[in-house]
């Protein structure tokens, strides 16, 4: 909001208030507020098939002519669908996005585009398109030291980590992605409401082993729904919101090793 308000106040270009205003939309997803970002949608007449249309008239172009604003809101598009549980037409965003990116060597671009469809992957359950993605993410990132743009992703981006990790992909610089996320303070054993379960154990060490909750089903035979049933009853014994809290409060607990 600050930005916003300071872009209206002071000499700035159209580009400079549309790009403020593309990036308050992705904060209203951010925050979850869907209503107010999809409202932006609307007023910038942006939907999936205007943008599939103009993304594959740009990519079919021999200039460069993808404009960083427009960009900026193809982006927050894409963050939309991804909030509303519809990878499948964020993937179909992104792909057009990430071949203009790769055709004219954009590779911030890029790394942030695989950074976006390694997430719809996950979102769709298709973890192995998702470690690819995240792969090639972290193979143009780890020269120029890219942190913040992992990190901004939250606790979905730290679980497809910890399975680079897992599976020796950069594990190096992926570990360090984790490492500079943010911790919760541990607090003392005694203040849990209640200790964990033998079940919720076995969900837990699960979790830290960066299983999904399908996979943590199919491992321990249960529900999909009983699964997230039991992560629920973790979080609030544990006092977090997140896979990555839940696992780091564990440790700090002693309750992981």
């Amino acid at each position: 909001r600050r930005a916003r308000e300071l872009a209206l106040r002071t000499d700035t270009t159209e580009l400079d208030d549309i790009l403020v205003a593309a990036h308050q939309a992705q904060l209203w997803v951010a925050q979850g507020d869907l209503d107010a970002a999809l409202h932006w949608l609307e007023e910038r007449r942006l939907t999936v098939d205007v943008a599939l249309a103009e993304l594959e008239e740009r990519l079919s172009d021999d200039f460069f002519r993808i404009r960083r604003r427009r960009t900026a809101e193809y982006v927050t598009l894409v963050r939309v669908l991804l909030a509303q549980g519809r990878p499948d037409e964020a993937l179909s965003v992104l792909d057009l996005l990430l071949a203009i990116a790769e055709r004219w060597g954009l590779n911030e671009r890029v790394i942030r585009f695989q950074i976006l469809r390694a997430l719809a992957f996950q979102a769709q359950g298709n973890i192995a398109q998702a470690m690819t993605a995240l792969e090639h993410a972290l193979t143009l990132a780890e020269p120029g030291g890219y942190v913040r743009i992992f990190l901004d992703e939250g606790e979905p981006m730290a679980q497809l980590l910890y399975r680079a990790v897992e599976r020796g992909i950069a594990p190096e610089y992926a570990g360090q992605l984790l490492a500079a996320f943010p911790a919760p303070e541990a607090k003392p054993h005694a203040e849990m409401v209640e200790p964990l379960s033998e079940r919720e154990l076995d969900v837990l060490r699960l979790i830290a082993e960066g299983l999904s909750n399908q996979e943590i089903a199919r491992r321990l035979h249960l529900s999909l729904s009983t699964v997230k049933w039991h992560t629920g009853n973790i979080y609030g014994k544990l006092g977090v919101k997140n896979r990555t809290q839940a696992v780091a409060k564990a440790r700090s607990l002693g309750i992981l090793v």
